[in-house]
């Protein structure tokens, strides 16, 4: 009886641990379930939170909309006229401002030029001061002042032949002034003249004829000279125009330079032009787009209105389960908590009951023996000794005491058992029953 107690009391310690674990596990999986309630509260209240800033940043997009929008309907409200006025005002500032950039362009071309040529000839400049003069330079040079000499010598020379036929011709005219008849005579000659008239004659011709030679002589000198100051000017001449068929090259070049830089701004006037055009289209598509983004932002915003206002909803429902929730999940962690902890003194108990019943079967055992040997003592002894019946009944009756208080705390341990297993139905003693 006591081994079937024992084994039945250590059933239900096996059961009591097992319910004991059962309890922990519970307790276990509602911490998880309330760190998981947790983490789900967390991630909501962050996009709520990105809600709330998208709803901000879709809001202030709604405000610029409307402030373009509002814009735009002044813009139009306003008469044609001045809608007239101002495309005019665009057109004359945008051509205003193509020929100021025109201008500008040009004016740093001009200047760039302009530095970049006083630059190279101050370069020219200083290589040629720096530098000796070639042989061709020189030669000219010597040429020059040989050319200038030889004109001094000949005008000198024309000087001198000049006056000698000044000189000659005043004779002349001396000659024919102091011999008067003679002229006569020689102007009218006659065949039947003497010898004297023909040799003087033929003096007065001589002497003519000498005048004149040295008249076509001074003549010759003087178109000789004249020849070599016109190839002289034919050479400074031919030199000019060298020189300036080198600068109309170097113009032409530079015109053709400006024609080009010319017909690249008239290009980039042209691609100013259609990016305008371009850009004016654009900012056409873009009033269309404003519109259609107005329109798709004050559906967005009603959506995510609606999306809040559920999410809100959902965030209350939440709030409101997950409050719930910890409420009666704390009460019943406290409860079973409260069961664990009077369980685990139930079970201490009952190990010590055990302990005590083990010990007081192990006293019941030795002593029965010892009853058995008093028994056989007295039985072959005399009738008549007393006092080992006295012992018997004695041990006997202890034995018989033991065995009572054994099956009373048995019975105890049953009904604390009883009661801590259902609180509600309590049992009634009456007189030692049940």
């Amino acid at each position: 009886r006591l081994r079937t107690e024992n084994r039945l009391l250590r059933q239900r310690i096996e059961h009591l641990e097992q319910e004991s674990s059962a309890l922990a596990d519970r307790l276990i999986q509602g911490q998880v379930v309330r760190a998981q309630e947790a983490e789900d509260n967390y991630i909501i209240k962050r996009e709520l939170a990105a809600l709330r800033q998208q709803e901000l940043t879709v809001q202030q997009e709604l405000q610029k909309a409307n402030n373009q929008i509002k814009e735009l309907h002044q813009a139009q409200t306003q008469p044609s006229s001045l809608d007239s006025q101002t495309e005019d005002l665009l057109k004359s500032l945008q051509d205003e401002l193509v020929a100021v950039k025109l201008r500008e362009a040009e004016g740093q071309e001009a200047m760039r030029s302009l530095r970049q040529r006083i630059h190279e000839l101050e370069e020219e400049n200083k290589r040629l001061r720096e530098a000796t003069p070639d042989d061709s330079v020189a030669t000219l040079q010597e040429e020059l002042i040989a050319v200038k000499l030889r004109e001094a010598e000949a005008n000198l020379s024309m000087k001198e032949l000049r006056q000698k036929v000044a000189d000659l011709q005043a004779a002349w005219e001396k000659h024919r002034s102091e011999n008067p008849h003679q002229s006569d005579n020689q102007s009218t000659p006659s065949r039947w003249s003497g010898n004297k008239s023909q040799v003087n004659q033929l003096q007065e011709e001589l002497m003519t004829a000498r005048l004149k030679e040295a008249d076509a002589t001074a003549e010759l000198r003087e178109l000789r000279q004249r020849v070599m100051e016109l190839e002289t000017q034919n050479q400074v001449s031919l030199n000019q125009i060298r020189r300036q068929a080198d600068e109309i090259a170097k113009y032409q070049q530079m015109s053709d330079k400006v024609l080009e830089k010319e017909r690249e701004l008239q290009s980039l006037v042209q691609d100013e032009a259609r990016k305008i055009t371009n850009l004016e289209s654009q900012m056409k598509e873009e009033r269309m787009n404003a519109r259609i983004r107005e329109v798709e932002h004050t559906q967005i915003i009603a959506e995510m209105k609606q999306k809040i206002s559920s999410l809100e909803i959902k965030n209350q429902e939440l709030l409101t389960a997950g409050q719930l929730r910890g409420s009666t999940e704390s009460e019943e962690v406290k409860e079973l908590q409260d069961k664990v902890s009077d369980l685990k003194a139930e079970v201490m108990q009952l190990q010590i009951m055990n302990k005590r019943l083990s010990s007081a079967l192990a006293v019941a055992r030795l002593r029965q023996p010892d009853a058995q040997k008093v028994g056989v003592a007295a039985a072959s002894g005399p009738l008549s000794s007393s006092p080992p019946l006295t012992l018997v009944g004695g041990l006997s009756r202890s034995t018989s005491l033991v065995e009572d208080s054994v099956t009373e705390q048995l019975l105890q341990l049953g009904l604390e058992l009883s009661v801590s297993q259902h609180p509600a139905k309590q049992p009634k003693l009456s007189n030692g029953e049940l």
